[in-house]
């Protein structure tokens, strides 16, 4: 039997005893192991023990070792390492491995057998006949044992390991004890790897680049309660970490360079200094420290942190999915992956959500679909829960926003079933949206009068959001229509979107409006309108709603000024239009010193009475 992981192709194949036994002195169902044989690739183990079937569980006693001390065995279960032309790899050292598993595995009830392993290798030594150079002097003694469905009990001990790459030499030692607990760490690396060096000496196939220099020198024997609880001269934790170099390159993925970056360590936090980052066309600049880094080893533990960024321009672009080609998929069927993808995710994607992380970056040019976004700015506290926004401000096109807010739920909405909601307030001189209404020629976004608007399509509320946004706009531009002093709520809520004291001037009077946009249908999105307007211009309001010149086509021939108040309520078809079969209106019309002009019915009437009033 054949099984690929990770790139690697395992062999397993037994050989000997393996029997159902029904022995006086063996419990039924149980299988026995005598001198079965697994090969992992090239590495061969003798398993010995017995397997019993319990009611929801088995009962686990089995020992196995490496009978072939062949380093070169060992080493074809490395990723990647396992090619063709393994066989020809000339490969030297010795191994020994062994261990053991003991007890019962239940998953219903969380308990684990015992395990242990036991791994040396001594002279260790190889290189691939296609690549110019191999590593030497590698050696290791670990063993990791865990006495008990405990896993807190688990213990890791490396006291050695090292090997040397060109002129290089890389060594250390590991150890970790009560890792749930308050893991307990003892650790040392030191060496200087040159990458470029070892992507000629390890096959990697699927890294189009690789090269720069990562040098260590750290110490750190530490108790995670020795830092939360302040202890430092209990604490030795020194050295630092300098990339400097760094070239990454992958199929499909922006290049990825890394000039310098420099991690001090110190009992209290560890310092980041000198990050000057490219990814693609993005650059990234930035300091910072992270607190108490030893919370990645414990769940009950949260990391904290403090940073500044800053970049010239980030294409963000370069790092989204591009969609596949084709027809757009419909709302159904995108509401449906949507809900898969989610599904997924939320049993698939283990993340880490225990930070609390200050955050003041800088982006002057930042890229985002065909949105160009200039002299962004964030402040803020961000955790899986929570951010809150101190204050941010963007630029797009003639465009200016800036605000502050709250938003809560964050990581239980992107990776479960939670709501995203929050308070956020926005702050505006002036707000173009005709950038968002539609693309025109050459990529550029373009916008039409609202009497012209044609082919536009039902934008779907996203679920789970609970989300309210107080506005404050000093100009707003939809089409051609402009409204100042704008102030009101937005909510966003149960997959709609309502407007709530939302009061403007515009067309030369006031107006004051309270509705919404509903799409649980979303086939057929729903809306309500409630608006109260004073002496709004009868001409200026003709050009500019066609909604109001098909329902009062009289409005053309009427000079003057009008007051209204209406509520309406309806359904939108595929182009965002009414559908006025649908619509229920109620409400009143009042004119102030309207005139009719130039309705020809009433001229000729006029005219073949001789009677001035209706001229």
């Amino acid at each position: 039997m054949t099984v690929n992981s990770g790139g690697i192709n395992y062999l397993y194949q037994t050989r000997g005893a393996f029997d159902l036994t029904l022995r006086a002195d063996l419990p039924q169902n149980t299988y026995t192991f005598q001198e079965n044989v697994l090969h992992l690739n090239e590495l061969q183990l003798n398993a010995d023990g017995a397997i019993q079937l319990l009611d929801a569980a088995y009962g686990i006693d089995l020992t196995f070792q490496a009978p072939q001390n062949n380093f070169k065995h060992f080493l074809s279960l490395l990723p990647h390492a396992y090619t063709a032309d393994y066989a020809e790899v000339e490969a030297t050292g010795q191994l020994d491995l062994s261990g053991f598993v003991k007890g019962t595995l239940d998953l219903d009830r969380g308990t684990y057998p015992a395990f242990g392993i036991d791994l040396g290798i001594q002279n260790g030594a190889f290189q691939y006949p296609d690549l110019p150079l191999g590593i030497q002097d590698i050696a290791t003694r670990t063993k990791i044992n865990s006495p008990s469905s405990d896993f807190d009990q688990i213990t890791v001990d490396v006291p050695q390991f090292k090997l040397k790459l060109g002129d290089h030499p890389f060594e250390g030692r590991f150890k970790l004890q009560t890792p749930i607990s308050d893991p307990d760490i003892d650790t040392q690396i030191k060496g200087l790897i040159d990458l470029a060096e070892f992507s000629k000496a390890f096959p990697m196939e699927e890294i189009g680049e690789l090269s720069g220099r990562i040098n260590t020198d750290l110490t750190a024997v530490a108790r995670l309660s020795d830092v939360d609880g302040g202890n430092y001269e209990d604490v030795n934790m020194a050295g630092k970490i300098q990339v400097d170099g760094f070239n990454y390159q992958a199929p499909d993925l922006p290049k990825v360079v890394v000039r310098t970056l420099d991690l001090d360590f110190n009992p209290r936090r560890v310092v980041v200094d000198n990050l000057d980052l490219k990814m693609g066309n993005s650059d990234l600049r930035g300091s910072g420290s992270i607190d108490n880094i030893l919370a990645y080893f414990s769940p009950d533990k949260t990391m904290r942190g403090d940073f500044k960024m800053r970049s010239q321009f980030f294409d963000s672009n370069e790092w989204l999915e591009d969609g596949a080609e084709g027809d757009e998929p419909s709302v159904a069927e995108t509401t449906a992956t949507t809900a898969t993808t989610e599904e997924t995710t939320a049993e698939e994607t283990a993340v880490f959500d225990r930070f609390d992380f200050r955050l003041d970056a800088e982006i002057d040019r930042l890229l985002y679909d065909i949105y160009e976004i200039r002299e962004s700015a964030l402040v803020g506290r961000v955790t899986p829960s929570e951010a809150n926004i101190d204050r941010f401000r963007m630029l797009l096109g003639p465009s200016d926003l800036a605000g502050s807010g709250r938003i809560t739920n964050i990581f239980n909405y992107l990776y479960g079933n939670g709501t995203l909601g929050g308070q956020i307030a926005l702050r505006s001189k002036l707000f173009d949206l005709n950038p968002f209404m539609e693309e025109g020629e050459g990529g550029e976004a373009e916008a039409k009068a609202i009497a012209e608007e044609e082919n536009l399509e039902p934008f779907i509320v996203p679920e789970n959001i609970d989300l309210t946004i107080y506005a404050d706009v000093d100009r707003v531009l939809y089409t051609d229509l402009t409204l100042r002093d704008l102030e009101g709520t937005l909510k966003v809520a149960d997959q709609a979107i309502r407007f709530e004291y939302c009061e403007a001037r515009t067309l030369g009077g006031l107006m004051r409006i309270d509705g919404g946009y509903d799409t649980k249908d979303p086939n057929k999105p729903g809306f309500d309108l409630q608006y109260a307007i004073k002496r709004f211009d009868f001409q200026e309001t003709f050009k500019k709603f066609n909604t109001f010149a098909q329902l009062a086509p009289i409005a053309k021939f009427i000079e003057g000024t009008f007051s209204s108040r209406m509520s309406f309520a309806g359904t939108l078809d595929e182009n965002l239009s009414p559908v006025f079969d649908d619509i229920n209106a109620d409400g009143f019309l009042q004119t102030i010193n309207g005139v009719v002009r130039n309705f020809a019915p009433l001229e000729k009437i006029g005219n073949h009475l001789t009677i001035d009033l209706f001229r």
